[in-house]
């Protein structure tokens, strides 16, 4: 006898859409109606639950890697490293500080390096998109110290350069951010 797929789902975080209706592509201006919606509804249930209610979506932690001037980038052009939210997260405190303490975590584990910080840069909410529309992405840039090195699969390229470099669709999203972010500094 075959089990229901559903019951090997782990729980993910998941948010109300309402406050998200007017947040399309990659948003670095921060509201807080959006930030207080996550902070004091969310919830968790599974991806195949929340792939069919309309009025919620699922919440995902990307990482942008930030050692200098680069950015951590792998073999297939990714850029933004998401991961769902497991209800386990949110035993390291508040929802924010949960969130933005699990992106510098795993990044940290990634890399087997301390970070120097993370920060949220922004939050990915994009409906056109294929690989985006079943979650809103909470992006945070963890900066790493310049003796770093990439995980095997994985380079450092310097942020100026990200325009020539095939990245992935979501990726793609984010780029130009940190791209800008670069060509300001330097």
């Amino acid at each position: 006898m075959e089990e229901p797929e559903e019951q090997d789902e782990g729980l993910v975080m998941a948010m109300p859409r309402r406050e998200l209706f007017a947040v399309r592509g990659f948003q670095t201006r921060i509201e807080l109606p959006v930030l207080d919606s996550l902070e004091n509804e969310y919830w968790f249930a599974t991806s195949s639950s929340l792939a069919q209610d309309i009025e919620a979506k699922e919440v995902q932690v990307g990482v942008v890697f930030l050692r200098q001037d680069q950015v951590l980038v792998d073999e297939q052009g990714t850029l933004l490293h998401a991961t769902s939210v497991p209800p386990e997260a949110m035993s390291l405190g508040p929802c924010l500080r949960s969130l933005r303490d699990l992106a510098r975590l795993g990044a940290e584990r990634l890399v087997e390096m301390g970070a120097i910080g993370s920060v949220l840069r922004g939050y990915l909410n994009d409906d056109q998109l294929e690989e985006c529309r079943p979650y809103v992405i909470l992006v945070y840039e963890v900066r790493f110290g310049e003796s770093t090195a990439a995980p095997p699969g994985m380079t450092w390229v310097d942020r100026r350069h990200l325009n020539d470099i095939p990245l992935d669709p979501v990726s793609i999203q984010v780029a130009d951010a940190f791209t800008a972010t670069a060509s300001s500094a330097g």
